[in-house]
């Protein structure tokens, strides 16, 4: 058999290979994330997120070094898709009233289709990994991500002569979405958390286009 020949046949088995190793990878973070939602970083042990994925520890291992390291490669994944998702929309877009909608739109969407991951995010008093080194590099590389996003809509304001400062209007819609988060968290329907928002935005439109006038 030609060298040639050989690597074609080896090609598929790789193949296999890489996406039984991805399937593997993808059930520790589901079972882990799973589990985190529910019980808390602290309280969750490796054995029972090795369990829950159906591996061995030692095949845990293989993938994860440690616990933590799970937690912060779901917020990083999952936090970085997120950015990327709404990037082009949010980007294409000149209009700070509409940047902020489009903010809470697909925030909400989100945090319906994703409660979980929420719930590792605010883990309502249950202890999370916060302040590690691996959290601060976690932040840096997220940061990088939505940094984009925060300049457009700081260049934005300016266009738009918005006295309202970025750093100040980013702050009001974290804070916002902070506390939507937690009633999503606790079961609140839909329709008042977009209620809510709707108020919200209809708030930052008076303050951004009296700045403006």
């Amino acid at each position: 058999m030609s060298r040639k020949q050989s690597q074609q046949s080896e090609s598929p088995q790789k193949d296999r290979r890489e996406e039984e190793r991805d399937r593997r990878r993808q059930s520790i973070l589901d079972a882990a994330l799973h589990l985190f939602a529910r019980k808390g970083f602290q309280e969750t042990r490796l054995t029972e997120i090795a369990d829950a994925a159906r591996l061995g520890k030692a095949t845990l291992y293989y993938y994860f070094p440690d616990k933590e390291t799970i937690y912060w490669t779901i917020y990083e994944e999952e936090t970085i898709a997120y950015y990327k998702s709404i990037s082009d929309v949010i980007l294409s877009t000149d209009d700070p009233v509409k940047i902020v909608a489009l903010y809470f739109t697909q925030y909400i969407e989100y945090g319906y289709d994703n409660t979980d991951f929420l719930r590792l995010i605010f883990p309502l008093g249950k202890n999370s990994p916060f302040g590690s080194e691996q959290h601060r590099e976690s932040m840096e590389k997220v940061d990088a991500v939505r940094h984009p996003i925060d300049s457009h809509l700081a260049t934005v304001l300016e266009t738009n002569n918005s006295d309202l400062n970025s750093d100040d209007l980013t702050e009001l819609i974290w804070t916002m979405l902070s506390g939507l988060s937690l009633k999503i968290i606790q079961g609140a329907d839909r329709a008042d958390i977009e209620r809510e928002a709707e108020i919200f935005i209809d708030f930052l439109q008076v303050k951004i286009q009296g700045d403006a006038t």
